[in-house]
């Protein structure tokens, strides 16, 4: 008797309007690809606007005839999943702590990051399957961002792990599939909190070991065209893995595949499906539930005192710009009122000078009164739910019989 599998694929489509390359002709590669290849569900991201998701449901409406789109934010959190088998619950949960609104060309906070949660009912086994789906915050390649975001990321993966846990100890499920971009190499903070909370583990590892050449890249490959060309001394010359796929439950990876569908669209037409590579993974379906990774007390406790002291530091930084933001505001409030009441220029130009000044003003009081107030009560709330972390490793282990 064949053993019962799961086949399933995640990528970033890169559709980003006015910004991504060949979106008509990708997608409708993309498309093609997933007509072909038999799978039983697709997390996608990036998937940006309705006529994207429109055109997946239009042409892959036999091979995946249910789907359900994760709507956030101001423009939609890029999130979705096509399932050939009925999808029975779904929603929505976006991450407490996102970005700035005032970082307009990075994006996430207009997207709304989030995870993205549904239950796929295999109807000839009679089984159900929890299927989760994610996009976190870009790490950027600037070092200030990259501190200036680390507790907005750190805090995602907090959420994140967590979230799993509970779904993967829910009894009615058979195993649990969380994928997407990630954001987070296996060597990164991100990576290590979901390995020792979630309860899940990453299928590429789970089959190769922690082989991480350039086989096994996902994003920013020397031979994807649509990757920027990196100084000689960048530190990932061969690229990064960080389009993953975790499981748990009664699942086995029996096959991971980086790039399954080649490295373009067609035969010599230099068009790559994205920029970050597809993965495929193969399950099969067995009777226990898979083995999680071990983790100490210890090192949750030192995990957790680490996680802490980025919330503080990120505090600290929130507290040091409150600070310059009234003072900016002062000094604003200072400007404006000499421009209106001592200086003497030109109408229409005193007139644009004092309009600017209004606009920067308001943006201050809004960032005074919301954005800042809004990330310290978030991440003193983020520092009591890793205070919540069990001391015995073995309670997040825990498994249900079904």
């Amino acid at each position: 008797m064949p053993v019962e599998s799961i086949k399933v694929l995640t990528l970033n489509c890169w559709g980003i309007m006015y910004v991504s390359k060949n979106i008509k002709e990708r997608f409708e590669a993309i498309c093609d690809r997933l007509n072909d290849n038999d799978y039983d569900i697709v997390g996608l991201q990036e998937v940006w606007t309705q006529e994207q998701y429109n055109m997946i449901i239009d042409k892959c409406s036999e091979a995946l005839p249910y789907s359900h789109y994760f709507h956030s934010g101001m423009i939609g959190s890029g999130l979705c999943v096509f399932s050939k088998h009925p999808i029975t619950h779904a929603m929505t949960l976006p991450y407490s702590l996102n970005g700035r609104p005032n970082a307009i060309t990075h994006g996430d906070w207009f997207a709304g990051k989030a995870l993205g949660f549904c239950r796929v009912h295999f109807e000839d086994w009679n089984r159900q399957y929890a299927f989760l789906v994610t996009h976190t915050h870009a790490e950027y390649s600037y070092k200030h961002l990259k501190k200036e975001y680390k507790f907005h990321r750190t805090a995602q993966f907090c959420e994140l792990a967590m979230a799993a846990n509970n779904f993967t100890d829910i009894k009615s499920i058979s195993g649990t599939i969380l994928l997407g971009d990630f954001n987070c190499r296996p060597d990164g903070l991100g990576y290590k909190i979901m390995n020792a909370i979630s309860g899940m583990n990453e299928s590429w590892t789970s089959l190769h070991g922690d082989e991480n050449d350039v086989i096994a890249t996902t994003s920013d490959r020397p031979d994807n065209l649509y990757t920027k060309r990196h100084r000689a001394d960048y530190a990932f010359p061969n690229g990064q893995r960080i389009d993953q796929v975790w499981f748990s439950g009664k699942l086995k990876p029996k096959e991971c595949r980086i790039r399954p569908w080649g490295h373009e669209i067609k035969p010599n037409s230099n068009i790559p499906f994205s920029d970050h590579e597809p993965v495929q993974v193969t399950f099969d379906c067995i009777s226990e539930d898979a083995q999680k990774s071990e983790v100490s007390a210890e090192q949750i406790e030192a995990l957790g005192a680490e996680v802490s002291e980025i919330f503080r530091n990120g505090m600290n930084d929130l507290n040091k710009y409150q600070v310059w933001a009234v003072i900016i505001l002062g000094l604003l409030c200072a400007v404006l009122y000499a421009d209106i009441c001592f200086v003497v220029l030109p109408f229409m130009l005193q007139y644009m000078i004092a309009l600017l000044l209004i606009v920067v003003l308001a943006f201050y009081v809004f960032q005074l009164m919301f954005t800042i107030p809004c990330e310290v009560n978030k991440c003193v709330g983020a520092i009591a739910n890793v205070a919540t972390w069990p001391s015995n490793p073995q309670i997040l282990r825990h498994n249900n019989s079904n």
